[in-house]
């Protein structure tokens, strides 16, 4: 963090509180992420609570890569739901669709959650449209095992 770099402890403070108070908030309807590993599928028989529950990560036998489409349609919803932007396309830059330095410290945290791959602090800068953080999500996500489900 810059505040760290030049010593404003100050700042240093109000950063790690702004970034606690965006890491607590969810997002509604996220997508089921699905975990490739030996552990048995939950069943129907967990009742109608189970199913009105928060999508989490569920542990499944087999693997099923993440389609690509999905993703970028994801992200983009994701997008216009934060900047109030409709009409996004997949090569239009983060800041351009109104998502500025901080919009994308909530984007980051939304994506982790949503596509259940933990990614860099420097990801929408390396990755500033949606078509590039979709194919590095889909990579991430093909190396984790992990699938989207819903």
């Amino acid at each position: 963090m810059l505040a760290k770099k030049i010593g404003d402890s100050t700042g240093e403070q109000k950063a790690s509180d702004l970034l606690k108070e965006i890491a607590s908030r969810s997002i509604a309807a996220a997508p089921t992420v699905v975990m490739a590993g030996p552990a048995a599928v939950p069943t129907a028989a967990a009742g109608p609570a189970a199913s009105a529950a928060p999508a989490t990560p569920t542990v499944v036998a087999g693997y099923v890569p993440p389609d690509i489409e999905v993703v970028k349609t994801r992200i983009i919803q994701m997008v216009q739901d934060m900047s109030g932007e409709d009409g996004l396309d997949a090569d239009t830059p983060f800041m351009d669709a109104g998502i500025d330095s901080l919009a994308s410290v909530e984007l980051r945290t939304n994506l982790n959650k949503s596509f259940g791959v933990s990614l860099p602090s420097t990801v929408m800068f390396n990755y500033p449209t949606t078509l590039s953080i979709a194919d590095f999500l889909v990579q991430e996500m093909t190396a984790a095992e992990v699938s989207l489900q819903g």
